[in-house]
């Protein structure tokens, strides 16, 4: 295992990905091409905001919360780190069609030397559906790493590092052309993963996998048990 913990470069903020606009309606775009173009994007913003504020938070169960790659599994791995409860945040989304997601993030503004950490566990109520959050999921993590202002970030892909699931993709982040984190999206039939690490870099898969691998399993049974 090899992994290197230092503080962000001074013109890389690290903080929150942007949130996924969650639609579950593609072949829409297909059927409103004819509209044009600022009738469609109006179409879907639309239907894309009645989906997501018509959603209804949820009680994270005990169970729930062990689906989550949390700070806690990740100051096993990083020495002198000690997370503070009171920075994390983690919520349970219900939506119309009853799939739901369980987001967690560790951010510590005050601490320079603490990792951001984000993990977002959906669980779909079609395969499709899983497909579609899958791909949303990895291009937004990927985009709101690209997109810091201040900073030259790149988003290398290197999947033979670590694979999971389905199908999975997994990315070191540079800043300044430094490896400053990692991202990696994981699909496992109806249920999609998505981390995002900054301020700690694996260099190897063992490490890695010893960061993800007891939650993936637990989300694998989870997933067994409830028929998902």
């Amino acid at each position: 295992m090899s992994f290197d913990y230092t503080a962000p470069p001074p013109e890389f903020e690290y903080g929150p990905t942007p949130q996924r606009k969650r639609s579950r309606l593609p072949w829409i775009l297909l059927l409103a091409i004819p509209l044009g173009l600022v009738a469609l994007i109006a179409f879907v913003a639309g239907i894309g905001a009645l989906y997501v504020f018509t959603a209804t938070e949820q009680e994270v169960t005990a169970e729930e919360r062990r689906l989550i790659v949390d700070a806690e599994a990740l100051a096993g791995l990083v020495k002198c780190f000690v997370p503070d409860p009171s920075r994390e945040t983690i919520t349970k989304r219900r939506y119309l069609d009853r799939s739901y997601e369980i987001e967690y993030e560790y951010d510590d503004p005050n601490d320079d030397y603490a990792p951001y950490l984000y993990c977002c566990v959906t669980v779909e109520r079609k395969q499709s559906d899983a497909i579609t959050s899958y791909v949303a999921a990895w291009q937004t993590s990927r985009l709101g790493m690209v997109w810091r202002p201040g900073a030259e970030v790149e988003v290398v892909e290197r999947n033979s590092l670590f694979r999971r699931g389905d199908t999975s993709r997994f990315a070191v982040v540079k800043a300044g052309g430094e490896p400053c984190g990692c991202l990696f999206v994981a699909r496992k039939e109806r249920i999609v993963v998505d981390l995002v690490v900054s301020g700690v870099h694996f260099e190897e898969a063992d490490g890695f996998s010893e960061l993800v691998s007891p939650a993936l399993s637990r989300i694998e049974s989870y997933r067994l048990r409830r028929g998902r």
